[in-house]
């Protein structure tokens, strides 16, 4: 199977298969998987020049809580969501939407940040992946110019509100006037529209049936794992037996197949945000000192955050652990590891984890970057992520006739 034979989640799949089939009609050669990935890392290379020269701009190093990324040093509670924060501090048309919101708030006095924030969002060409989250960082007037740990506790409330600390948080429900200003009611008026039943001619006498209604359930995608739903609830059947029917509800084979489909590991949930921020702390700070790891390392070192009694409790759960560090010493980068390194008198020491180099060679610096570039596509696929291989076949081909016609 080719690649442009796939599944495209990009959408246009219809209009990119009609435009390669015209293509083929005309005698062009359809286009092939190599000239998909060519075309692909060149796009890809496009779009990363785009961003980093619109990030040239800004500077993320120099601010006060910056190190606290490449050391983890983030609240469990709110890992995930500083790290969703930050990478959405990377994002063009969010901070157009800031801006928007800003200059709404200038052009009508009085209109609170909450409205202004919703407008903006309104106002963008595609929605983001993480509606509600995305919305609660426009409400803070500090996003996108200040850091997560910098944000005052109040501001961090407002977003964290949504996302309860509980082991096991009670099912989400966004407001109606989010949903209405976020465009999903819309969507469900046109689930409505689109399943409406067609009457067709009724004659048993001729053997001429109608078609019977099939029912579109009110379940609307709005990213991968994420769906709106409707239900009807009777409160008098009491909390065992509502929990017992939602329950039945996941049972059934098409909720059975998205449950398998979307299914993912719950080990590492904490530090795989945290990882994530490293990454991307490091590749800004990377970036930021002219992609010279030599230069990212001295910086990091110099302002390498310390132990204090206090973070020493929090960090190491028993006394063996923490008999390892004092007040003062220095602390490691995350995930960092005692390191063995010979002298050229052939002596080997042992560079204890709080003294290693964040990056130990360029290739270091460089697989940060990587990764954190895949998880802001992942994130924020509207804006980072590449048109799917259909969507480049057609592109291809359509080069391909205009170049024959000459």
């Amino acid at each position: 199977m080719k690649l442009h034979e796939k599944s495209d989640a990009s959408g246009g799949n219809a209009a990119a298969r009609s435009a390669s089939t015209d293509a083929a009609q005309e005698g062009v050669t359809p286009a092939t998987d190599q000239e998909i990935e060519r075309a692909r890392a060149k796009w890809a290379k496009k779009q990363r020049a785009e961003h980093g020269n619109f990030v040239k701009q800004f500077s993320f190093h120099t601010s006060t809580t910056f190190m606290d990324y490449l050391h983890g040093d983030v609240k469990d509670e709110e890992a995930w969501l500083a790290c969703l924060y930050e990478y959405a501090r990377e994002s063009k048309s969010l901070r157009e939407a800031a801006n928007r919101r800003d200059e709404l708030k200038e052009k009508e006095k009085g209109l609170d940040t909450k409205k202004a924030a919703e407008w903006a969002l309104q106002d963008l060409k595609q929605q983001p992946r993480f509606l509600i989250e995305i919305l609660t960082f426009l409400e803070c007037e500090s996003f996108p110019k200040k850091d997560w740990p910098e944000l005052s506790q109040q501001d961090r409330n407002k977003i964290i509100r949504f996302h309860p600390t509980k082991k096991i948080p009670p099912l989400f429900m966004p407001d109606v006037w989010t949903l209405k200003a976020m465009g999903i009611l819309e969507k469900f008026k046109v689930m409505g529209e689109n399943a409406k039943p067609v009457v067709e001619d009724h004659d048993p006498q001729r053997g001429k049936f109608a078609q019977p209604y099939k029912p579109v359930p009110a379940l609307l995608q709005q990213h991968k794992s994420f769906y709106h739903a409707i239900f009807t609830l009777d409160f008098s059947e009491g909390e065992t037996q509502l929990v017992n029917r939602f329950r039945e509800w996941l049972r059934l084979p098409e909720n059975q197949e998205r449950l398998a489909k979307y299914r993912k590991t719950t080990t590492g949930t904490t530090g795989k945000p945290l990882d994530r921020l490293k990454d991307l702390a490091a590749w800004r700070l990377y970036r930021e000192l002219g992609n010279n790891w030599n230069k990212a390392n001295e910086f990091a070192d110099k302002h390498r955050k310390r132990f204090t009694a206090q973070k020493i409790r929090e960090w190491f759960k028993t006394e063996e652990e923490r008999g390892n560090y004092r007040n003062g010493d220095p602390m490691p980068f995350r995930d960092a590891k005692s390191k063995k390194e010979k002298w050229e008198s052939g002596q080997q020491v042992i560079i204890p984890a709080n003294e290693a180099d964040l990056f130990g060679e360029d290739a270091d610096a460089r697989e940060a970057q990587a990764s954190a570039w895949k998880h802001l596509a992942e994130l924020m696929p509207q804006e980072f992520d590449p048109p799917g291989p259909h969507m480049f076949a057609m592109f291809i081909e359509l080069e391909k006739s205009l170049a024959s016609k000459g």
